[in-house]
């Protein structure tokens, strides 16, 4: 409210004094006339464009007589929040030799905002080992839906997925663990529960993935003992197994606050959390520490590939493959890496036959020697579709001794690493087809701002 304490009338003119690229305030009336001993109200409207953000604007109220009064703005723009019924879905035992071998699960995904949110689940595409229907859609404000979640083994492995949920304007990702196990008769790998898959992700974090059963045993046996570690780095090692082992055995949620500190502290550089300790703080040169995310959800990084940093047991070389309409029928190489000191085993999932899948690959199961690689051929053909279209195939790796629960022990288990390969063909069109155009920005301008405020 603009006031006119005077007892002539006064002519305002509000006007932005910075020069920050962005601006998502907006004033009405920007200018006016003020009676005497009268006020104007003026309306300001709040408009962000991203979540996350930080909103900062100068402006100036100044008068025909000379009269200025600065002001500022601030901002924070918040997203939706939306939430899983479930963190994880434990579809245990699949007898691949029974006439059914798809089991299904149902979760509920809930919009707790006030507003319409778009949604859609990463890495779970029809035909994959565990797919979503509905994989993407709108919810209401308010609204929940029912989503179905699949799991179709098709070979005599242990499976381990986490799918994430994105949601629209959201700055974190929702996550949904996935496990289960495929057999026969002739191959029974060991079962297991979520209890091993974190005890996993905790060796993970801690510098530990590539370690294999073997090594597990020998570093347990020495600790068991009481035997002196033979360097710095046998020590380190025995203490980080010692961790995950100690965080594994926890409940649930402090099993799951113990892994957000886990990451909290590889991103950060910091020693190994044990359980109960506290969240580890930034090194002396550090100004923040990225603040902890409720449980179940994530930061939107960690949707992306991984990388080296997380020392993952096996990678692909290319987790990309571009096939162009002109080369159809042509065959591209695929190469699975082993990183460990152990022979592995890797099985490529490919869409079921209903699906009409125009990819084929070769073979589909491999072993993957010790520090070694193997190759795989990957065709696409007899394409169904017009247009661009591309699928995301999942390499499932483990090592050799996960293949029957004879050779495993409980400390000893991994799960299978799911190697996501995205193919992409496109193919000739007629002339009155439509195909989507995407644009993106070749570079990103950031506005000033001032030290510990985000832009």
């Amino acid at each position: 409210t603009i006031e006119n304490r005077s007892s002539v009338p006064a002519t305002f003119d509000i006007q932005r004094t910075d020069t920050d690229i962005v601006c998502p305030f907006v004033f009405s009336p920007t200018r006016g006339t003020v009676t005497p001993d009268g006020n104007v109200k003026v309306n300001i409207k709040y408009k962000p464009e991203s979540t996350g953000a930080q909103y900062s604007s100068t402006f100036a109220l100044t008068t025909v007589g000379g009269n200025s009064i600065p002001f500022h703005c601030f901002g924070t723009a918040v997203g939706p929040t939306v939430s899983l019924s479930a963190k994880s879905l434990d579809f245990g035992d699949v007898d691949l030799e029974a006439p059914n071998t798809t089991l299904d699960k149902f979760i509920v995904l809930k919009n707790k905002s006030s507003i319409e949110v778009s949604y859609a689940f990463v890495g779970c595409e029809p035909g994959n080992a565990f797919s979503v229907e509905p994989y993407a859609g709108t919810l209401g404000p308010n609204k929940m839906v029912n989503v179905k979640v699949s799991f179709a083994p098709t070979a005599p492995l242990n499976y381990f997925r986490r799918l994430y949920v994105l949601a629209k304007h959201s700055d974190k990702a929702l996550h949904l663990d996935v496990l289960g196990t495929g057999f026969t008769a002739k191959m029974r790998p060991a079962p297991f529960s979520l209890k091993q898959v974190r005890y996993y992700q905790l060796r993970l974090h801690y510098g530990l993935g590539r370690i294999t059963p073997d090594e597990i045993d020998k570093l347990m046996e020495g600790h068991e003992k009481g035997t002196e570690p033979a360097d710095e780095d046998e020590a380190a090692a025995r203490e980080a197994l010692l961790a995950a082992l100690e965080g594994a055995s926890l409940d649930d949620a402090a099993a799951d606050k113990l892994l957000r500190t886990a990451a909290a502290s590889e991103r950060l550089g910091s020693t190994i959390a044990r359980p109960g300790q506290s969240a580890p703080n930034a090194t002396s040169t550090s100004r923040s520490v990225t603040p902890a995310l409720p449980r179940g959800a994530e930061p939107l990084t960690n949707v992306l590939p991984a990388d080296e940093r997380l020392n993952l047991p096996y990678t692909l070389e290319e987790d990309v493959l571009r096939f162009s309409y002109t080369a159809l029928g042509e065959t591209k190489t695929v190469v699975v890496r082993n990183h460990t000191s152990t022979k592995a085993t890797a099985t490529w999932v490919l869409p079921r036959r209903e699906a009409q899948s125009p990819w084929s690959i070769e073979p589909l199961s491999a072993d993957v020697p010790a520090f070694g690689q193997t190759t795989f051929r990957l065709r696409v053909q007899n394409p169904t579709q017009n247009g661009t279209f591309g699928h995301l195939l999942e390499c499932f790796v483990h090592h050799k001794a996960m293949r029957s629960f004879r050779l495993v022990s409980e400390r000893t288990f991994t799960p299978a690493q799911c190697l996501a390969l995205r193919c992409l063909c496109t193919h000739r069109v007629s002339e009155n087809a439509a195909t989507p155009q995407a644009k993106v920005p070749t570079h990103v301008a950031f506005p000033a701002c001032h030290i510990d405020d985000a832009a």
